[in-house]
């Protein structure tokens, strides 16, 4: 009888170490969270620093926050649910607008995805996502990792500026200003 549940405890841990093998794991969020986080190693700490600096500015300007992760290997995880989850657990965007976008770059792998809140959705759509996506790949091919990043939030933030003037107009506008004019 124990060599039986020897045997079904071993059979049973194989099964749950192969599970847990190759999970990609999503380190802790920082107590300050920088909008670039390069796990990977391949951006200069000025690099980082302008693209820090671009998206916190844009971030203070529409409330649109952008994550960007950098990571060597993505372990057999899927780079679109494992972008989702990070922004997730980071809580990337306001959780009243839900307008975060995670960037997740994976070097090894040679994968990109770029994933937004429900508060994002009706202006970047897996269409436009798939457009930057294509657009920056052959930039990421040549390992110009700082140039990709920073020509996709510029169309990011090229399709969502149309959005912002739009709500800025709207706040202008008022009553009193068919009376006061």
């Amino acid at each position: 009888m124990k060599k039986i549940i020897r045997f079904i405890l071993i059979i049973l841990i194989c099964f749950f170490s192969n599970l847990l093998k190759g999970q990609f794991y999503i380190p802790e969020a920082p107590k300050k969270i920088y909008p670039v986080q390069d796990y990977a190693g391949v951006l200069s700490k000025k690099q980082i620093e302008k693209l820090n600096q671009k998206l916190m500015s844009y971030s203070k300007i529409t409330s649109t926050e952008i994550l960007v992760s950098i990571i060597q290997d993505l372990k057999g995880e899927d780079p679109n649910l494992l972008a989702s989850q990070w922004g997730e657990k980071w809580k990337i965007g306001k959780i009243h607008k839900n307008n975060g976008i995670i960037i997740l770059l994976s070097i090894h792998d040679r994968k990109i995805s770029i994933q937004n809140g429900y508060g994002i959705e009706p202006y970047i759509t897996d269409f436009l996502t798939m457009k930057i996506i294509k657009k920056i790949k052959p930039i990421l091919r040549n390992h110009f990792y700082y140039k990709a990043i920073d020509s996709g939030t510029q169309e990011i933030f090229q399709i969502l500026k149309k959005k912002y003037k739009e709500k800025q107009s709207k706040k202008n506008f008022s009553i009193w200003n068919l009376f006061t004019h």
